[in-house]
């Protein structure tokens, strides 16, 4: 054999993503129900009227879209009203009078749109102003409120999305995780999504909704958004079902859990033909086993006193099936005026809610960081929209003297308030909802929620307020802090074998008031020790936030700056990618199971090792719909082989070409091709025909995104020794409607391929691949599948192959 070794440099890639059908149709039910509600609402809303119009109410839809466009003619409009306007007159576009859009373009001359200054508030209005120069492109600047053209006005709207979508892919978001504006952010991405001309916009937009979905589900809780948030309102970090907290309605749409939450952001998702993937609905649910989720988010530009634009935030969250722990590692001002650093979320049959500490601060750092104002007019004008802000009974609050350090389920919080500082004590949020709440003479305070366990101890002495449906616990040092462990009721035999347990874990607090150091070993055995002045050590060694990814755990994974998100949940896999300005890819990966000894072929794929695996779904290689013919493709591989199976559903199965390196794919064909290297410029194709005829072939490739029309070409003087395949036909071959379809199985030494890290690869390894099947039911004529779709009549793609993970 003709050993052929290319070195070869950076890749790019592709995607598809197959619902369960019974999560689809879920999914489906409740956008329905989504639309019915807004349907008999009243509410005078873009979103209600274009609802009614699409549940075939065109009268009443018609007239309430009169009613809600006279009351915002006559009143400020925003960026809500822009991206609702546009983004529900396109939905229903088709069915409004022509009188419509001359009005609505004659708005758009004297409507004067606010934009805002969040992150979320610019992502409503360029939505809105993009879709809104797309729908009226040819007005000059006189007609336009920005006095911009139309040309002037999307080209401005896509730069800030487009940078928007860069830095959040890059560093993570600046508003990120908040249960309320989250909300406001997925809602004009899907009317982006829906609407979108430009079929790169449209699939960029498409990949932002599955990342900030992806980054909901991971810390998604039975409709709770759980852990540390950028941005919270005290009543509802208080109150869970706060029908405000928008993030509890949008995971009631995509995961069902809970009862019906309605908001009108949904209605958005519910006017786009958009389907929860299965994996990310998944991820979302599935709690049967714990893990620990790490993030890294950025904070939103900061303005002065600071020598960072974006400084990062480290986010780590511990989550099981009734109860996650969660909180900003490091503490300090990361948000102004609603950062909420840490807590313990929990559901139960009678209980939603949380238990979390906080230094309700006040100072003009807080805002001055973030705020372009004078800092010392600051304070009263932030308290005058938010009047909670100048409260020191206030929940939700930035401080610079909080730090915390979490592993797993237990967390130190600490506390160093200068004297003179507003506000000079912590408070502690316990709900009522709990059914125990004892004060233990060794210091601890013991709590119970159903199956929940919780351990609180106050460094410093404290008392209890009795505040209606919670207590306060309220501490006046300036030097102060808690310990705080959870357990679920399945890890002890009772709660009283957890309150034991705890009172036996060392603690060393006495010299904290000296040195500021606190020490504690969890039930679990780790030591954590940790210092007001930032040292954090685990069991010796020093946490270092620099080796933080972008995501990290078991389902989520993202190195910063490498603009890719790789989402797995079991055998199931998907890459999110924008690191090509040529599009937003969405790249399937499949996770390759290894079996222990070879698997015997006979072409009818009877071996019972094939139950192990995963299956793929070829469709039209060019729109990515499914095609004439049903085609699916598992994958094994053991120490020696990479073992393929193709099952392809056929009424016509033949073949003339017998020469082995024939020109199979001008009839019929199965194609496996492989990229070991994963590199952009050499791979392997490996082919073979209904007649068990073979085409190998070492293929060097000059294609790229931005060139691929380039040449390829194919060395067929590569040979594969040791291959086998196997080839069954169901029905009579080379007769029309003979045949119900026929199977090709691949066993494909490893010691064949090179350019691999491993070979054979390891547990873990990753290499680019994609599977097609070439059909031709007519001479002539040949309708092309693949795993991922090419979007044109051509393989030969490499950045388009997907992921193929060999798994243990």
């Amino acid at each position: 054999m003709k050993k052929i070794i290319i070195f070869c440099g950076l890749l790019l890639f592709s995607v598809q993503n197959l619902p369960a059908q019974s999560i689809e149709q879920d999914y489906k039910n409740r956008v329905k129900q989504v639309l019915a509600w807004a349907d008999s609402s009243s509410s005078l809303d873009f979103f209600m009227a274009a609802a009614k119009i699409k549940s075939g109410h065109k009268k009443q839809g018609l007239q309430h879209f009169t009613r809600v466009f006279n009351r915002y003619d006559t009143a400020p409009a925003g960026m809500f009203t822009i991206y609702s306007l546009m983004t529900s007159y396109l939905a229903v576009e088709n069915e409004l009078p022509a009188k419509f859009k001359k009005q609505i373009q004659d708005y758009m001359a004297r409507a004067d749109f606010f934009r805002g200054d969040t992150e979320n508030h610019f992502c409503m209005y360029y939505i809105g102003l993009y879709l809104a120069a797309q729908t009226f492109p040819d007005l000059g600047p006189e007609k336009w409120y920005t006095g911009k053209s139309s040309a002037e006005n999307q080209k401005e709207a896509e730069q800030w999305l487009l940078e928007w979508m860069d830095i959040t892919t890059s560093i993570g978001q600046g508003e990120f995780d908040s249960p309320t504006y989250t909300a406001v952010m997925l809602s004009p991405l899907f009317g982006l999504y829906q609407h979108a001309k430009d079929p790169v916009m449209k699939e960029k937009a498409g990949l932002m909704l599955h990342w900030l979905i992806a980054d909901y589900a991971v810390e998604h809780l039975k409709g709770q958004y759980v852990g540390a948030h950028s941005r919270e309102y005290p009543d509802r970090l208080t109150n869970r079902l706060e029908p405000e907290s928008l993030m509890s309605g949008w995971g009631w749409l995509f995961f069902g859990q809970t009862e019906p939450l309605f908001n009108a952001t949904l209605v958005s998702a519910a006017l786009s033909d958009f389907v929860i993937p299965e994996i990310l609905y998944y991820i979302g649910t599935d709690r049967s086993k714990p893990y620990v989720h790490t993030e890294t988010k950025r904070v939103r530009n900061v303005i002065r006193l600071g020598s960072e634009k974006n400084p990062p935030v480290y986010k780590y969250t511990y989550m099981t099936e009734d109860y996650a722990l969660g909180s900003m590692m490091g503490g300090g001002i990361l948000q102004p005026i609603q950062q909420h650093t840490w807590d313990v979320s929990w559901v139960t049959k009678d209980s939603q809610s949380v238990l979390f500490t906080v230094h309700p601060f006040i100072g003009e750092k807080d805002l001055g960081m973030f705020f372009p104002e004078e800092m010392k007019y600051s304070t009263n004008m932030v308290a005058r929209f938010h009047t909670y802000y100048g409260s020191e009974k206030k929940w939700s609050s930035s401080s610079p003297y909080e730090q915390t350090f979490q592993h797993e389920n237990a967390i130190i919080v600490l506390y160093d308030i200068p004297k003179g500082v507003k506000f000079q004590h912590i408070d502690g949020f316990f709900t009522k909802e709990m059914d125990k709440r004892q004060v233990d003479e060794s210091g601890w305070i013991f709590c119970q929620v159903e199956k929940i366990f919780i351990a609180y101890y106050p460094l410093k002495p404290y008392q209890w307020i009795d505040e209606n449906d919670h207590y306060r616990l309220q501490s006046s040092d300036g030097r102060n802090g808690c310990i705080v462990e959870v357990a679920n009721q399945s890890d002890y035999q009772s709660f009283e074998t957890f309150k034991k347990q705890v009172r036996k874990n060392s603690l060393a607090i006495d010299t904290y008031d000296q040195t500021g150091m606190v020490a504690y070993t969890t039930s679990s055995g780790n030591v954590m020790v940790f210092s007001v002045d930032g040292v954090r050590k685990l069991n010796g060694k020093n946490i270092n936030f620099a080796d933080y990814k972008l995501f990290n755990g078991p389902f989520l994974k993202s190195e910063i700056n490498s603009q890719k998100l790789f989402i797995q949940y079991k055998d199931k896999g998907l890459v999110l990618d924008m690191s090509t300005e040529e599009k937003a890819l969405l790249i399937p990966e499949y996770i390759c199971q290894k079996v222990d000894r070879d698997v015997v072929l006979s072409g009818k794929m009877d071996d019972p090792l094939w139950e192990k695996a995963e299956t793929m779904i070829l469709e039209d290689a060019v729109t990515g719909k499914p095609g004439t013919f049903n085609t699916s493709v598992k994958a094994l591989y053991n120490d020696k082989y990479l073992f393929v199976a193709f099952q392809c559903e056929d009424d016509y199965v033949w073949g003339t070409v017998t020469e082995e390196d024939g020109p199979i794919w001008d009839e019929e064909c199965v194609e496996v091709f492989l990229n070991p290297a994963s590199c952009a410029h050499q791979y392997y194709e490996i082919n073979v025909s209904p007649k068990n005829v073979r085409f190998t072939a070492s293929i060097l490739n000059n294609r790229t995104p931005e060139r691929p029309n380039d040449a390829f070409t194919g060395l067929t003087d590569y040979q594969v020794e040791g291959l086998q395949t196997k080839v069954y036909i169901d029905g009579q071959p080379d007769v029309k409607g003979g045949a119900k379809g026929y199977t090709v199985e691949y066993a494909i030494p490893f010691d064949q391929l090179y350019g691999a890290p491993n070979t054979p690869p390891l547990p873990g390894d990753v290499w680019r691949a994609n599977f097609y099947r070439i059909d031709t039911p007519v001479k002539g004529q040949r309708d092309h599948y693949a795993w991922h779709k090419t979007e044109r009549i051509a393989f030969h793609l490499p950045w388009r192959f997907g992921y193929l993970k060999f798994a243990e």
